[in-house]
């Protein structure tokens, strides 16, 4: 299958994670084996606890992820949220110990054309 850009694949070996930044013509493999693609999910019934709720404020967005807030375990936790807007992305990192939540402060305040992702090191890619 070939890759998009910004596409996120993991390798069902090791659990290694990379996002493709540049597309290229070949087959994504890490210990000999072909990595897998994260298609993000948007259906999230009925915890609701991994789709990423947004709100714009002040040319702000805040990201909390699910309705009712992301368990932030070791063994269960939002790896990371991420803001693609106008072509550039803004990735915030997250450990177990912090919330499921973050805000954004893009230069230009709030784009015509933007979306979130955050991804569950659990349950994959969630839009």
């Amino acid at each position: 299958m070939p890759t998009r850009r910004f596409d996120v694949h993991t390798c069902p070996v090791c659990g290694n994670v990379i996002e493709v930044i540049r597309r290229g013509s070949g087959t994504l493999v890490c210990c000999n084996v072909e990595m897998e693609r994260h298609e993000p999910n948007s259906l999230d019934a009925p915890a609701e606890e991994h789709v990423p709720v947004a709100e714009w404020a002040d040319g702000r967005l805040t990201v909390c992820v699910g309705r009712s807030p992301h368990p932030m375990s070791e063994s269960h936790h939002i790896e990371w949220i991420e803001l693609a807007a106008d072509g550039r992305r803004w990735r915030h990192y997250l450990r177990p110990d912090d919330q499921p939540t973050t805000t954004f402060l893009p230069p230009d305040g709030q784009p015509a054309e933007w979306g979130v992702r955050a991804a569950c090191c659990l349950h994959g890619l969630w839009q």
